[in-house]
């Protein structure tokens, strides 16, 4: 999205929801992901570039997990309640990016 047209868009659309913008290598990254994720809120990860870290890669790839009637998700050494409602946004200026399909 080099315009940043559709990172706008998916701002506003999910507006309303309290959607959280964050980059990759700020220090309250995994706080601001354990929070979205257990609350259900959006989050945008921006200027995102060819990699992503490697603690992301479960959120990416949905590695879910139940115990009883809860479903958690592993964040590095914790487990996060997963809300369903969650909505990951991974967002790059690159215009044509090249990334492994499980993304």
């Amino acid at each position: 999205d080099p315009q940043l047209q559709g990172i706008t868009w998916v701002k506003k659309h999910e507006e309303a929801r309290g959607v959280k913008v964050i980059r990759l290598g700020q220090p309250e990254l995994m706080p601001t992901l354990e929070a979205a994720i257990a609350a259900g809120v959006p989050l945008i990860l921006e200027n995102l570039g060819v990699t992503y870290d490697a603690v992301l890669a479960p959120v990416v790839s949905r590695q879910l997990h139940r115990r009883g009637r809860s479903t958690f998700i592993t964040l590095g050494d914790k487990d996060v309640d997963f809300n369903p409602a969650f909505k990951l946004y991974l967002q790059t200026k690159l215009s044509n990016p090249h990334y492994p399909p499980e993304i």
